[in-house]
């Protein structure tokens, strides 16, 4: 069982999670991460270990933020009834390696160290430390091996997104790696991995469509396409360790704990469902360079392409056809001014010929996903004749349904529209 930031970060999220465990059977491990934010906190915990680690590598005073990183948890401590005597301790522990000079992993984990240990005394369950159990390759990988087993024979409290380094050096995953843990523990336990956390995956986002049913089941070649456009539902490399052994996973509520659990895994019956989710994600630009006879020349993709690269863009989706060329790029990756001078560059690059480049934004990008549509026919088709009868126009599209996604561009002020015809038709 894993739970993340959202459900540790308050002590009455944690008296929640507490009655989710005892009332579960054959748990053999509780993997927590770090607080999250909350009402009364703004940061989370692991952006204020960020923030001491920036300051203490530019010789900055970072004791104001270490002071808030740990009234956090002596907040906790204090509303639960817990030993604040042995927290002290702890805190001037970190406090000294800090000070020595430790590795900036270490401080990262600190968070998911000190929520592991008091989760584990009010539970009252076994602590197991990370570092004994999850091995981490240089690159930041899982590494399997048998004799790492932990010999444990009840549940334990293990804290989740750091392990030992190959190297024998304290390690972490990337952000959101407790998801990772979870996934590793439960292959070297045998078990299957429930996923918890304070929002359940639903057909379409609930703000969209009020009352969006509870996938109840998804492959993993589902949640791939999914998680282009909704990300938090499982860590890409927690997916790859489950599919790769075997694990099926079971993504939960911890606001309703006793409601539709989504179970994700190899294979599906689409009987029910040929269509996973239809999900949309706004703020995307797009960049056309229109050039007559640019079908029939060679390498313009990859020249744009570069243009990008040398701004640090990552591309979407590459659309166009006949004398066009057009990269769909979300806003959070642009800078200010940065379309404008790759406006200029292109206009003037020696590989194009007086081209006609257009910068659009208010874009929407929605996805259909579902591998019932796979080796099927007529979805495009339904998915054009419902946008028609909404009055609807494509901006464009991609990925063929033999992909198990069609994906489609829509103006931002048609989105919700579009979401809800689409729900309607599928769901």
């Amino acid at each position: 069982m894993k739970f993340g930031g959202t459900s540790m970060s308050t002590s009455q999220s944690w008296q929640q999670v507490k009655d989710i465990v005892e009332n579960s059977t054959n748990v053999c491990a509780i993997v927590v991460s770090a607080p999250g934010k909350s009402a009364e906190y703004s940061q989370k915990i692991t952006d204020l270990l960020k923030s001491i680690s920036v300051k203490r590598a530019a010789q900055e005073n970072w004791n104001e933020v270490f002071k808030n990183f740990t009234q956090r948890f002596h907040d906790i401590a204090t509303q639960l009834s817990l030993n604040t005597v042995r927290l002290a301790k702890d805190f001037e522990n970190i406090e000294s390696r800090i000070n020595e000079g430790c590795s900036e992993p270490e401080i990262l984990s600190r968070g998911e160290f000190l929520t592991a240990k008091l989760f584990a005394e009010y539970c009252g369950i076994e602590f197991v430390d990370a570092y004994d159990v999850v091995v981490i390759s240089s690159e930041g990988k899982p590494v399997f091996d048998k004799k790492d087993v932990p010999k444990i024979t009840q549940s334990m409290v293990v804290p989740g997104y750091y392990g030992r380094g190959v190297d024998g050096s304290l390690a972490v995953f990337s952000r959101g790696g407790s998801d990772v843990t979870g996934a590793y523990l439960a292959v070297k336990r045998g078990a299957t991995y429930e996923r918890w956390s304070d929002t359940p995956v639903c057909f379409t986002d609930p703000s969209v469509v009020n009352d969006a049913r509870i996938v109840d089941e998804l492959t993993y070649a589902e949640l791939g396409n999914i998680t282009t456009v909704v990300p938090d539902i499982l860590h890409p490399s927690a997916a790859r360790v489950c599919i790769n052994n075997g694990v099926t996973v079971y993504v939960k509520n911890t606001q309703n704990p006793s409601g539709t659990a989504t179970r994700i895994t190899r294979q599906r019956d689409y009987t029910q469902h040929p269509i996973a989710g239809v999900h949309v994600q706004n703020d995307y630009t797009s960049f056309t360079l229109q050039q007559i006879g640019i079908d029939e020349s060679v390498g313009h993709v990859y020249t744009l392409s570069s243009i990008f690269k040398d701004f640090n863009i990552p591309i979407r989706t590459v659309s166009g056809g006949g004398d066009s060329i057009v990269f769909f790029i979300h806003q959070d990756y642009i800078l200010s001014g940065d379309l404008e001078k790759i406006k200029k560059i292109t206009e003037n690059h020696h590989s194009f010929n007086n081209p006609t480049v257009t910068v659009r934004e208010g874009i929407s990008f929605v996805s259909v996903v579902g591998d019932g549509m796979i080796d099927q026919y007529g979805y495009f088709a339904r998915i054009y004749n419902a946008l028609a009868q909404a009055h609807v126009s494509v901006v464009s599209t991609g990925s063929p349904p033999s992909e198990g996604v069609i994906e489609i561009f829509v103006s931002e002020k048609d989105s919700k529209q579009v979401v809800e015809m689409l729900y309607n038709e599928f769901v």
